[in-house]
């Protein structure tokens, strides 16, 4: 034995008789919690992914994790993660995104083009030795602005005193939002 609790023992347990692994959250393609996503735009659906073997705190039903997303912009919103299958550790869930003046904890994440959202995981208890508590884990997201360009043409190229010239603008968005 040890002076302390962790002195001499080889394998950590946690108070939920889970080994302790070192989670980690990130931005995903979809709720099956595939591709990493480093960009998004407004309006977009934002799909998260916890991986964290300890927070299978019961191994025969699906457990759940929350994060929390925040933009510059002032919104906040806790977002509730449920294990992708029984005792599996992986945690996966989503949010709707939208352009807008922030709205804390209404389920939608307002935000601003060009800023940039984060999402926190608190990793209660890690896999190092000793383990650590309550560590932030945290990724991040672009959101893109829209690519705004315009063209002038004019037909005919030219023409005699008199005659009628047609002006043509065409405006498109080569970046997020409505094109």
């Amino acid at each position: 034995g040890g002076s302390d609790l962790y002195a001499g023992f080889s394998d950590y347990i946690s108070p939920f008789g889970t080994r302790p692994t070192t989670g980690m959250v990130r931005f995903v393609q979809n709720l099956a919690g595939t591709g990493d996503v480093t960009a998004a735009c407004a309006g977009d659906t934002i799909y998260l992914r916890v991986d964290d073997g300890d927070r299978n705190y019961n191994p025969t039903a699906l457990n759940t994790v929350t994060v929390t997303l925040t933009v510059p912009s002032g919104d906040s919103e806790a977002v509730s993660l449920t294990e992708t299958g029984i005792n599996t550790g992986i945690f996966t869930g989503l949010i709707i995104s939208a352009a807008g003046t922030p709205i804390v904890g209404n389920g939608t994440l307002q935000v601003m083009p060009g800023e940039t959202a984060t999402v926190t995981f608190i990793d209660t208890i890690d896999g190092s030795i000793p383990p650590l508590q309550n560590q932030p884990r945290m990724d991040t997201l672009t959101i893109n602005p829209p690519v705004i360009a315009m063209t002038k043409t004019v037909a005919p190229a030219s023409v005699d005193a008199g005659e009628a010239v047609t002006y043509t603008i065409t405006i498109t968005n080569g970046g997020c939002g409505e094109g």
